[in-house]
């Protein structure tokens, strides 16, 4: 059984520009590019974004994938969804959204 103990699936769907980027630049809320792609994207844009990650995670044998999910309750249903119907099994974790 193969385990991806760290998953960011619900940063699936963001592209990277070229170029050189920081950390921070990158991931710092609340202007970090990953931060700014999520307040754009509809639900379905990164619900398939997740659905693309876990059909890499499936070719690569993995069984089970722990993800934490930003967003609250809405971000753990997107994964919900985006799992429907496949071999492999989520483990969720969130915090409340502030």
């Amino acid at each position: 059984m193969i385990f991806n103990c760290h998953t960011h699936i619900g940063d699936a769907f963001v592209s990277l520009p070229k170029g050189k980027w920081s950390v921070e630049e990158l991931f710092a809320p609340p202007h970090g590019l990953k931060h700014r792609m999520l307040s754009k994207a509809s639900e379905q844009i990164i619900i398939d974004g997740m659905k693309k990650a876990i059909d890499i995670m499936e070719k690569c044998g993995t069984s089970v994938f722990i993800d934490f999910r930003e967003g609250g309750v809405d971000g753990v249903k997107m994964l919900i969804e985006a799992v429907k119907g496949r071999k492999i099994f989520p483990i969720i974790s969130s915090a409340k959204r502030t």
